[in-house]
């Protein structure tokens, strides 16, 4: 007996006829169409994994749209993993097109000739190399889609993210009764999301200047950003990379307002507090060279708070024995003091000015 599996695919409105083209293919089992609120047609194919290949074969689709199919995630309802299915697919298809070419020539191949149960000892075999990084899934459905579908790359750091903003991108957009935007024009704001585009411009004088579009969990703004501000952060304004920008929000009459880049911070360099604990100062005092010792071995601008958990006193170490908080320190002191005692806080970005 066959197993039928449903495959669900959602495509943006303007992908609509490509994906209608490739399903038409005669997928043995058809498939249903709803159309979702925000413009988007979710497709729902009944199919076997191997069946839908040799559907997909033939030359009107290559072997690029099936890594589609496979990087939108419209194979997961499947046995396997993206990651398994991106490595496996074109031996399939090779493999079905070498069938078909055969059976055209009428060519028997040693597959024909087995039985049922010889016949597994040639199937092809889902590879035992897990799954890709959420991220790389993430890239790979905005890549092939426009949107993402499985999540959004900033999930993971929205504690982070939600401490140091003062305005999300949603507070830069026009409300429809009062016609101008949350933020107002001139305040310093503090943003954060993933750098989406960048445009450089030159000025009259030639210096160099760039346009970004920065993406949170709720929407997108556009960040100016002017050839003195330009000059310090320009090794920080990749595609994709996650950042914090400080700045002046600049209004824009019946349009989103942009915010006017003053600093761009990335997230890996926001500032932290490494605190250790010891079980009373007795015990910290005892060992309060040992300590300075270790935490000479990083410099950064991290600062190291020392707690007393039978007195419950705070000792905040001085500037000088400051620290970056990156694995190598971290694990060294998690080694000697263990991991209950160790524990790092994420500090909100200051406003200035």
């Amino acid at each position: 007996m066959k197993t039928i599996h449903r495959l669900e695919i959602v495509v943006a409105e303007s992908d609509y006829d490509c994906a209608t083209g490739l399903l038409a293919l005669e997928v043995p089992f058809g498939w249903e169409e709803q159309s979702l609120p925000t413009g988007e047609t979710r497709f729902r194919v009944h199919c076997e994994q191997k069946d839908f290949l040799e559907r997909l074969s033939g030359k009107e689709v290559n072997k690029r749209a099936v890594e589609n199919f496979i990087k939108s995630g419209a194979f997961d309802s499947l046995k396997g993993t993206r990651k398994q299915f991106m490595i496996i697919y074109v031996q399939i298809m090779d493999q079905v097109a070498q069938n078909k070419k055969n059976s055209l020539a009428g060519q028997m191949s040693l597959f024909d000739i087995v039985d049922d149960e010889q016949k597994k000892e040639f199937e092809v075999t889902l590879p035992d190399v897990g799954e890709y990084q959420k991220e790389t899934m993430l890239a790979f459905e905005k890549e092939v889609l426009g949107v993402y579908i499985s999540g959004h790359p900033l999930e993971e750091y929205e504690e982070k993210w939600r401490k140091s903003i003062s305005a999300t991108t949603l507070d830069f957009q026009l409300d429809e009764e009062t016609g101008r935007t949350k933020v107002r024009d001139g305040s310093r704001e503090i943003i954060g999301g993933m750098i989406t585009s960048k445009t450089i411009k030159y000025t009259k004088k030639n210096q160099t200047m760039a346009f970004i579009t920065v993406e949170d969990l709720l929407g997108t703004v556009e960040v100016v950003i002017f050839p003195q501000s330009y000059e310090k952060s320009q090794q920080y304004l990749q595609e994709d990379s996650k950042v914090f920008v400080r700045g002046r929000v600049s209004e824009e009459d019946d349009n989103a307002s942009k915010l006017i880049c003053e600093e761009v911070i990335p997230f890996e360099m926001t500032k932290k507090e490494l605190w250790i604990q010891y079980a009373d100062k007795q015990s910290y005092l005892l060992d309060e060279q040992n300590l300075f010792r270790m935490l000479a071995e990083s410099e950064g601008e991290d600062q190291v708070v020392i707690f007393c958990k039978a007195e419950r006193a705070v000792k905040r170490l001085p500037k000088n024995t400051n620290i970056q908080v990156e694995p190598g320190i971290l694990s060294r002191l998690t080694n000697y003091f263990g991991e209950d005692c160790i524990k790092v806080i994420e500090k909100p970005i200051e406003m200035k000015g």
